[in-house]
């Protein structure tokens, strides 16, 4: 049976926590993941708060702040909010979108 091509599968495939992915893991990480967009200055996460997703970046940039203080930016390919789903624990950082994304 021919599938339909999924371009998630594409952008998953290009960020390298995937990377090493097959095609059917990727597919399965296709499944339940949910596209999103974040107009510039929405709050993805929150310092301190529980954590019950993981975002990846295709579009735009997001500020990482602790305590205030930027740490760090995330563009394109990257991701965050991985550790709260594998540990449990916190958010350990704020992240804002710097500019629209997707």
């Amino acid at each position: 049976m021919l599938r339909k091509h999924d371009a998630r599968l594409d952008l998953l495939a290009k960020v390298s926590l995937f990377s090493s992915c097959s095609q059917s893991e990727l597919r399965e990480l296709a499944g339940i993941t949910t596209e999103m967009d974040a107009p510039a200055g929405s709050v993805l996460c929150t310092e301190g708060q529980p954590g019950r997703d993981c975002f990846v970046v295709i579009e735009g940039q997001a500020d990482v702040s602790i305590g205030g203080e930027q740490i760090d930016t995330i563009g394109p390919g990257g991701f965050f909010g991985e550790m709260a789903l594998l540990d449990g624990g916190p958010r350990v950082a704020t992240v804002t979108a710097a500019s629209d994304m997707r």
